[in-house]
């Protein structure tokens, strides 16, 4: 009778163990087909329940991003804009890739589609990209571009404190740092939860509802077409060389 007991207390423990590792294998795959964008498009998150695109295409790696913080991202919580231009007094007009609208903060986000090792600090101007020994090259610092986004952001929206306009600039997990990077310096997948953790403070409903109608009306009004905005920049390296 003992010995029956345990039979059937070992194959009780068996299946228990491979009903957990089934779950376990489940929960990777799952976790690998939305990596990988193998949903179909009606089983994901509609963007349009989550936020603007605005009218420029994303490029890839934007996409990609745009994928992320639409599938991790409560809709119910955080608002989010890709691809928006806006007014400028420096360049008469900038793009930025994303903002992340929520009560917690407005997030602006600098997407970077690179490879290879990124090299560089808070304050260099220059950073480098190695994709091997023969490859390297320089490319402007990234956090510099994003502080302008953030200066033109805070201009256009005057009623939200500054200290909760956050700078963020996100790489493709194809680059590997070769150093460590400021703590607003991430790779895609890093973004959500980095964006997630920023409570610090909170911004009132009203304010958050004035933020998303006023990116709302550029989007459905811009103040440049992609075409105009390459032009501005165009314009303005030309004279900044004169």
């Amino acid at each position: 009778m003992t010995f029956m007991w345990l039979v059937i207390l070992f194959i009780f423990g068996l299946f228990l163990g491979l009903f957990f590792i089934v779950v376990k294998l489940s929960k990777l795959v799952i976790d690998y087909i939305n990596d990988q964008k193998l949903f179909p498009e009606d089983k994901r998150v509609p963007l349009a329940r989550h936020g603007k695109r605005c009218f420029i295409p994303n490029e890839p790696g934007e996409g990609t991003l745009t994928d992320m913080l639409v599938h991790t991202l409560d809709p119910k919580e955080y608002y989010i804009f890709n691809n928006l231009i806006i007014p400028n007094e420096v360049t008469t007009t900038t793009e930025i890739d994303h903002v992340v609208i929520s009560d917690h903060g407005v997030f602006v986000i600098e997407n970077k589609d690179m490879k290879g090792y990124l090299y560089g600090g808070a304050y260099d101007k220059q950073w480098t990209q190695v994709l091997n020994k023969d490859n390297k090259y320089q490319f402007p610092n990234p956090l510099h571009q994003n502080y302008g986004h953030c200066e033109a952001l805070k201009n256009l929206l005057p009623f939200i404190d500054e200290h909760k306009i956050f700078s963020v600039v996100a790489f493709s997990p194809r680059s590997e740092f070769g150093k460590r990077m400021p703590g607003n310096v991430l790779h895609y997948g890093e973004v959500p939860g980095y964006i997630k953790r920023m409570r610090t403070g909170r911004i009132s409903k009203q304010r958050c509802a004035l933020t998303i109608g006023k990116l709302s009306q550029l989007c459905q009004s811009p103040s440049a077409t992609h075409e105009e905005h390459v032009r501005n920049i165009s314009d303005y390296v030309s004279k900044k060389a004169k």
